[in-house]
């Protein structure tokens, strides 16, 4: 997908030369994990970010935003394992089939999720049908996208009242989500949640030979 479409490339190719280092950072993250046997290591947040245009975009039209980097929402401490996740609203939508992974598969995850945008109601529900299929029960982190006020309080309440789950280490605002830079996470490869530095680092490489 990316060595086909390259959207790296192209928001490299459209935009001002003060902002190419930024994206081109995150291109050489994506073809890293792709493409190399290379541990992948720490990954740091994107200095500026924008969202992603689905059409052409004129450099002078692209509006980037400063990053305030990752934010540990709670937890303490390190806490390492393997990556799972996605949006919200696709895993639901194959929960009850072959496709969607048991309980026991969540034990020991890091578990990194996009809420939907704008709609707590739905983000309600939707981390409510994650914790009833097992997601939250014994994973060893999460990570989320960028998290409003209101989406943090939101978190903070699910995990104490309802997950019962206070102590699981949760690292906000990551550039996996539906912006500009983006970073690619390999599903399964062993990564790292340093509350006390807020860091997230993937400790294996993304491909095999």
């Amino acid at each position: 997908i990316f060595a086909g479409s390259n959207p790296f490339k192209y928001f490299a190719e459209q935009m001002p030369d003060i902002h190419r280092q930024e994206v081109n950072l995150n291109y050489h993250q994506a073809s890293k994990t792709i493409f190399s046997t290379e541990i992948i290591g720490e990954i740091f947040p994107a200095p500026k970010t924008t969202n992603i245009q689905w059409q052409n975009v004129e450099a002078k039209d692209i509006e980037w935003t400063e990053n305030t980097g990752y934010k540990i929402l709670q937890g303490s401490g390190t806490v390492k394992g393997p990556l799972f996740g996605g949006t919200i609203g696709p895993l639901r939508q194959i929960m009850g089939t072959d496709f969607f992974p048991r309980k026991e598969f969540f034990n020991g995850c890091i578990i990194a999720l996009e809420g939907p945008p704008n709609n707590l109601q739905l983000y309600s529900h939707d981390l409510r049908a994650l914790d009833a299929a097992g997601v939250f029960t014994n994973a060893a982190g999460i990570l989320t996208s960028k998290l409003s006020e209101e989406e943090e309080k939101l978190w903070l309440k699910f995990l104490k009242y309802e997950a019962k789950r206070e102590d699981i280490p949760v690292l906000t605002n990551l550039d996996f989500i539906h912006r500009t830079p983006m970073t690619v996470l390999p599903m399964g490869a062993i990564a790292e949640i340093d509350c006390e530095k807020a860091t997230f680092k993937i400790l294996e490489s993304g491909v095999t030979k």
